[in-house]
């Protein structure tokens, strides 16, 4: 004989079907949550742009043809730096101007205790070497003898990300920060991501870190070059395969010898990286192999 449920146990039924939904639902959440936070993300195809921090943190978003179409600060307070620096103006000019106005302002001497981090971000390895050549001319015909550090960002991590969000610091120095600090015994990245580049730099020095800095960067830009990007849709752009597509052979700049500036030192070229510091009038890390 079929037994046939009350209005009350079918109510606790209901009740515990609806718990037992609801604690599914949330398992199914917290584990996509937990996955997203592993995971990385790409740089947008044919997205270029150029972060330079040294005190104030200013982002240019370059087009295929390397002008500049738009420019931003990190922070409210240091848009006058950003200002005027976009309008599709070559790269070269753009950066030019924002190393005018940083001088006029005192935040940038050319002395060789400052340290200027530039972060390089795009999917293809050959707009990191034509903006890093640009970058690198640049440097050379101000005189500057500063420490430039150039990072390449083919892929970011989220829980960089997350960090640079907490320290309301750019991806580059969140990522240099976190980087350092794990080639060291003794700084933190918390720590480090309070200071300037300037103290980061000093606090590697007396850490004896600094001496690791260029192969730690080298090792950077090269983990990023070995990065296999998403391949591009090509269902809807069919004609754009050839001249869109990863490349496959521009890896490393071993490739493209014409592109390596070669007014630059190399400390130990089967090591890759670049002089840093006393032997050179500028020091460069800029993960040329």
């Amino acid at each position: 004989m079929k037994k046939v449920l009350s209005k009350k146990q079918k109510l606790i039924t209901s009740v515990i079907g609806a718990v037992v939904a609801v604690a599914l639902i949330i398992t199914v959440i917290m584990v996509s949550v937990s996955s997203c936070s592993d995971k990385t993300v790409y740089v947008e195809r044919d997205n270029i742009s150029v972060t330079v921090d040294i005190g104030v943190s200013v982002t240019m978003k370059l087009n295929n043809e390397y002008a500049v179409t738009s420019a931003s600060s990190l922070l409210p307070g240091d848009a006058a730096y950003a200002k005027d620096l976009a309008g599709q103006m070559p790269f070269k000019v753009s950066f030019q101007q924002l190393l005018s106005k940083l001088e006029a302002d005192g935040k940038l001497t050319g002395v060789k205790d400052e340290v200027v981090l530039i972060t390089i971000e795009s999917i293809k390895h050959e707009d990191y070497e034509k903006v890093l050549e640009i970058i690198n001319a640049t440097i050379k015909e101000k005189g500057y003898k500063t420490n430039v550090i150039t990072l390449y960002i083919r892929a970011k991590e989220a829980k960089i990300i997350e960090f640079a969000e907490k320290y309301n610091i750019s991806y580059g120095k969140a990522y240099f920060c976190n980087k350092i600090a794990k080639e060291s015994k003794k700084l933190k990245a918390d720590d480090l991501a309070t200071k300037t580049l300037a103290e980061i730099y000093r606090l590697a020095k007396e850490d004896k870190t600094e001496s690791h800095i260029s192969s730690v960067v080298s090792n950077l830009n090269s983990s990023q070059e070995e990065i296999e990007p998403p391949k591009q849709d090509t269902s809807s752009t069919p004609s754009d395969t050839s001249s869109e597509g990863t490349p496959s052979e521009d890896t490393t700049p071993s490739d493209t010898p014409s592109d390596t500036p070669s007014d630059t030192p190399s400390d130990d070229p089967s090591q890759g990286g670049q002089s840093f510091g006393s032997d050179t009038e500028s020091g460069w890390i800029s993960g040329w192999y």
